[in-house]
Formats: C-alpha cells, sequence, structure tokens
C-alpha cells in the first residue's frame, strides 16, 4: 500500500480509539465495527492496527468477512468472555440466543451431545400484553 493511505488509515483507527465510544466507565472501547471496501481493505486495516497497538495485537480488532467462516466464533469467544456481559442488553441476550440456536444445525448428525443445563430457556417469541391502568405518555391536561 502506499504510504498516504497508511496515514488516512492510522488517522481513522486513532480517532476510533481516542473518539470512540467507550464502555466500562470510560475505561474500555465500545464494540465498534469498521466497514471495508472489500477483504484486502480489512486485512491493510487491520495490519495497520496492530501496528499502531502492538500491545493489542490479534487480541483487538479481527477482520470479519463474508470469507471468514469463523465470524461465528468471534461470537462464541466474545460470550465466553467476561467483557461482554459488562453492558449487555435483553435484545443482546436474544440475537445472541438466536444465533447460537442456529449453530446447532450445522453440527453433522451423529456429533451432537445431549447437554443438560440447570436453567431454562425462558426467552420466546415477544407477545403484546394490554395493561390498561398504564397510559403511555403524559396527560398534559390533568395539570
Amino acid at each position: 500500500m502506499h504510504f498516504k493511505f497508511d496515514r488516512a488509515v492510522d488517522k481513522a483507527l486513532e480517532v476510533v480509539m481516542t473518539k470512540g465510544h467507550k464502555t466500562a466507565g470510560g475505561d474500555r472501547l465500545g464494540k465498534t465495527i469498521i466497514f471495508a471496501k472489500n477483504n484486502d481493505h480489512a486485512d491493510f486495516i487491520a495490519r495497520r492496527f496492530d501496528v499502531n497497538y502492538p500491545h493489542y495485537k490479534g487480541h483487538f480488532a479481527r477482520v470479519v468477512t463474508y470469507k471468514t467462516e469463523y465470524a461465528q466464533m468471534v461470537l462464541i469467544q466474545s460470550v465466553a468472555s467476561d467483557d461482554w456481559w459488562d453492558d449487555v442488553t435483553v435484545p443482546m441476550l436474544e440475537t445472541v440466543r438466536r444465533r447460537l440456536r442456529a449453530l446447532v444445525k450445522l453440527i453433522p448428525k451423529g456429533q451432537k451431545k445431549i447437554v443438560y443445563t440447570d436453567f431454562e430457556d425462558e426467552l420466546g417469541e415477544s407477545a403484546i400484553i394490554d395493561l390498561p391502568q398504564v397510559t403511555a405518555g403524559l396527560n398534559m391536561g390533568t395539570h
């Protein structure tokens, strides 16, 4: 790549690392997606990240594209870490639950093993619940 491109990517990464959304009381950069033009561009960005932030090399920035079959492994590794759970929301849990369940069908028949757990999966399809005693918004006419 050309030196001009190195500087442009380096500057963009610097902005993300210094001004990006922080979590854990401002101590850590939140989950961030950087879109690349193509797979080669994504690899180039990852290499520039490793050059500029060697202390994070291989543990902070990853290339995930349509070519990476290991994209689901990133999900599994993320969910297995304590950091992922710090800022988790109910919609995030539901998305992860659905993505993990979708992986089960990729396991060849005969290799699926029964797993016993001590919890019940209580998340399901959403339902509208009517609460007539609760109103949305403010009733400005009663003041």
